[in-house]
C-alpha cells in the first residue's frame, strides 16, 4: 500500500494500509473503509482489492488451476446518503480446507517446502502452493451463506424477495447457482459471471460490478442491494447497500498470452 501510494502521487499524508484476507477481502475492505469515513478520519478512501493466484497452483494441479484466475479492482469509497448495513461470520476450524501451508514463520519456506508431491486426489502439490478441499468449502458456502443474506436482508427492513441485486464471491458457477437456488431467487438478482475471468479472489464482487457495468443501471432494485464475500477461514463477510449511485467502469483485460492458464480455464468455464 505504501509504495502505491508513492506510484499513484498520493499526499504524503494518506493513511495506507493492507489487509490480507482472500474472497472475503473485498467486503471487509468496504467495512474498514466506511469505518474510516464514518468518524471523519478519511474524506475518501482508495480500496484496492485483488490477487495473483496463478503463481500459487502447480501447474499439474487440473482441480484448481482450473478454477482460479487473476484480477484487481479499484473502488473510491465516499461519504454518501445510504445507510450500510454489515454483517461477518468466521470459523478458523476451515483454516486447513483451503491453505496455502508454507511460507509463514510456522512453515519457512524450504527445499522440503517446494518439493511437489501426489495429494490424495491425485493432483501433485507442494506445501508452497494452494491446498483446497473443494467439497468442504463448498458445504460451508452453501450452508453459511444464504444464512448471513438473509439476516442482511432482515437488518435492512426488506424482505428477501425484494432485494435487487445480490452480488457474490464468483467462486464458480456451480456454487453461485447452488447458493442463488437455496435463495429461491431469480438469475438477473443473483448473476454468475466468472466464465472469463475464474475465481479472482478479493476482486470477483467489483469484476462482477465491473463486467455489468452497463445492464446494473437497467435493474430496479440497485437501492437494495447486497454484496458478499465468502471463503478462506472458514470466512462470509456481506454488506447490505445502495447501488443506486455507483459508477462502475468496464474492466480492462490482460493479453492471455502472458498467461498460459487463461484460454484452457477460460474453455473450462465456458
Amino acid at each position: 500500500s505504501v509504495l502505491l501510494q508513492h506510484r499513484l502521487g498520493l499526499p504524503t499524508a494518506s493513511a495506507a494500509f493492507d489487509i490480507n484476507y482472500g474472497c472475503s477481502g473485498f467486503v471487509y475492505g468496504l467495512l474498514q473503509s466506511a469505518m474510516l469515513v464514518a468518524t471523519g478520519s478519511c474524506r475518501r478512501v482508495l480500496l484496492l482489492a485483488g490477487d495473483v493466484m496463478s503463481r500459487h497452483l502447480n501447474p499439474g494441479d487440473k482441480a484448481n488451476r482450473m478454477v482460479f484466475g487473476d484480477g484487481g479492482s479499484a473502488a473510491l469509497v465516499e461519504r454518501g446518503h445510504s445507510r450500510w448495513h454489515f454483517q461477518t461470520w468466521t470459523d478458523g476450524s476451515g483454516g486447513p480446507s483451503l491453505i496455502i501451508p508454507a511460507g509463514g514463520a510456522r512453515l519457512p519456506l524450504s527445499e522440503q517446502t517446494a518439493r511437489a508431491e501426489t495429494c490424495g486426489d491425485g493432483y501433485p502439490r507442494s506445501l508452497e502452493q494452494l491446498h483446497m478441499q473443494g467439497t468442504k468449502v463448498v458445504n460451508f458456502a452453501v450452508r453459511e451463506v444464504p444464512t448471513l443474506i438473509g439476516e442482511l436482508a432482515r437488518a435492512m427492513s426488506t424482505p428477501l424477495p425484494e432485494i435487487g441485486f445480490i452480488g457474490l464471491h464468483q467462486a464458480n458457477r456451480y456454487m453461485v447457482r447452488t447458493i442463488r437456488r437455496v435463495l429461491e431467487l431469480p438469475e438477473q438478482v443473483v448473476p454468475a459471471d466468472c466464465g472469463d475471468f475464474g475465481n479472482t479472489g478479493p476482486a470477483s464482487i467489483p469484476l462482477l460490478l465491473s463486467s455489468r457495468a452497463g445492464k446494473l443501471p437497467e435493474s430496479s432494485g440497485l437501492e437494495r442491494s447486497i454484496l458478499c464475500g465468502f471463503g478462506v477461514g472458514y470466512s462470509v463477510a456481506g454488506v447490505g447497500l445502495s447501488l443506486a449511485e455507483t459508477e462502475c467502469v468496464l474492466p480492462v483485460v490482460a493479453d492471455s498470452s502472458r498467461n498460459p492458464f487463461i484460454e484452457e480455464a477460460r474453455g473450462m468455464h465456458a
